[in-house]
């Protein structure tokens, strides 16, 4: 499991419809998504992605797409 002040669960969902089977990282952050709220930080929300991102591709090869969900 990674660590991160600004999120709250993090894990890799399998998607496939009929294709290629696809890694999806899901990461359940206290981060605002909603950029029309004057707490979203878009400069903190690419810092989450970016540094999940790395810390699960050190794990596993492959991330073809982020999905961020509300904590």
């Amino acid at each position: 499991m990674i660590s991160h002040p600004d999120l709250k669960k993090a894990y890799i969902k399998l998607e496939s419809s009929d294709g290629p089977v696809k890694h999806v990282l899901v990461l359940e952050t206290t981060l605002e998504l909603d950029n029309q709220s004057p707490a979203f930080d878009s400069g903190r929300l690419d810092d989450l992605i970016h540094f999940a991102s790395e810390e699960f591709r050190k794990r596993q090869n492959v991330l073809e797409r982020v999905d961020l969900i509300p904590a």
